[in-house]
């Protein structure tokens, strides 16, 4: 398991460890993609950043329940 993991990842690099993992995923999305609430049957990964950066942290909605791993709870904007 150690060999998928990197200190950076991009979305391919997500969509690649879901396929070796025979995950679904539905989307990959930036957080400013999302402007409206997601339908509750699929699975989204969404990359959390300010506007104006480069980087974030990714986050998944699955069937409607929201993961963060850093424990935070969905964005409220």
């Amino acid at each position: 398991m150690a060999n998928l993991i990197k200190p950076i990842t991009s979305g391919h690099d997500l969509i690649a460890l879901a396929a070796k993992c025979d995950l679904t995923t539905d989307a990959v999305l930036d957080s400013t993609e999302v402007t409206k609430p997601l339908p509750h049957d699929k699975t989204y990964l969404i990359l959390l950043r300010p506007a104006d950066m480069d980087i974030g942290h990714w986050t998944c909605v699955h069937n409607g329940k929201y993961f963060d791993s850093m424990g935070e709870g969905p964005p409220t904007k």
